[in-house]
């Protein structure tokens, strides 16, 4: 039987992080075969893992039907979009279709992040990153406003429950662990769930404080798009946004995600320059450094329906970290 360990998450959790500096090498230390949502698969076989792991992602996000997924050997997988992290209200489907596709006996990793910054972090990257641009207030809507028929995106804060989350995947795979995103660092969860030696735990320590996360756009990035996308409507322009429906139906086709891994293997330098120059227009990360770094922090406690402090609380009294092992019966 091959081994299979499921990191899905939490999105705005450390996951490029993880996915570009630290699972790589755990897959390395173990001979285990990786697929990240970060990493250019650069053979055959690495591509088709992929494709395999992107199209049921995709056919979870847009509420398609699953499909049983093995692969050949023992591998580490790591996306955040497995998770639903900006739909919450989509939890506890995406982890029936996670068990259907990858079975009981794949180890679920799991890293959940204090609610206040979870939250911040989600909006910027979804209302500002993304666009179109949303006041917070038409972000998170509870049961009373909410709609799937908005035409903008929403966070549905009545489904937000980090204890159901862990329920869903604890009650259905054998093995499914939790790490809190501020422990990260320490590296025990590697060492635990990998059975890792010690100079590969403090391999990884380095690599991971080495490395800076990835921070959201402050408020001078966010600024300079909100005045930009002003004056392009001058010139009856606009962004465009970045899962407008012509970009969806085209990667929702499996043989468009091969073919789109394929080119990034033999990406031109002028599509690099392309690639780059709208990766500064839509985050303009320089701006920040040039006026310096200023957090955008939302008051949530204004938010109808959303109280911060007993999120808070209810995170607090979670565990740093802990996996869950399913007696049978």
């Amino acid at each position: 039987m091959t081994k299979l360990f499921l990191h899905i998450g939490l999105g705005k959790a450390a996951s490029s992080l993880l996915q570009s500096e630290i699972f790589p090498h755990i897959a390395k230390f173990l001979n285990f075969e990786y697929v990240g949502n970060e990493n250019i698969p650069y053979n055959d076989l690495e591509i088709k893992n992929k494709v395999k792991v992107t199209q049921h992602c995709h056919n979870m996000i847009y509420g398609k039907k699953t499909e049983n997924i093995t692969f050949n050997n023992n591998i580490v997988i790591s996306n955040e979009g497995l998770s639903s992290y900006r739909q919450p209200q989509f939890y506890e489907e995406f982890a029936e279709k996670n068990f259907f596709a990858f079975g009981s006996n794949a180890h679920v990793i799991l890293v959940i992040r204090k609610p206040t910054d979870f939250l911040n972090s989600v909006y910027v990257q979804t209302c500002i990153h993304e666009k179109p641009f949303q006041n917070p207030e038409h972000f998170f809507l509870n049961k009373e406003k909410y709609s799937e028929r908005l035409p903008n995106s929403t966070f549905l804060i009545d489904s937000f429950d980090k204890n159901q989350l862990i329920k869903f995947y604890s009650e259905k795979f054998n093995k499914f662990s939790v790490i809190k995103f501020e422990q990260l660092h320490k590296m025990e969860w590697a060492k635990e769930i990998f059975n890792l030696n010690k100079e590969q735990v403090i391999f990884l320590k380095n690599k991971f404080l080495k490395n800076s996360l990835n921070k959201s756009m402050g408020v001078y990035s966010t600024n300079f798009i909100k005045y930009f996308s002003k004056i392009l409507r001058l010139f009856s322009l606009e962004y465009k946004n970045k899962f407008s429906n012509s970009i969806i139906l085209q990667r929702f086709k499996k043989e468009n995600i091969k073919n789109e891994y394929e080119v990034r293997r033999n990406i031109s330098f002028v599509k690099k320059l392309i690639i780059n120059f709208n990766l500064f227009i839509n985050k303009p990360y320089i701006i920040d450094k040039i006026f310096g770094y200023k957090k955008i922090t939302l008051n949530l406690e204004e938010i109808k329906g959303l109280d911060i402090n007993k999120l808070e609380e209810t995170y607090n009294n979670l565990p740093d970290f802990k996996t869950f092992i399913k007696r049978s019966d």
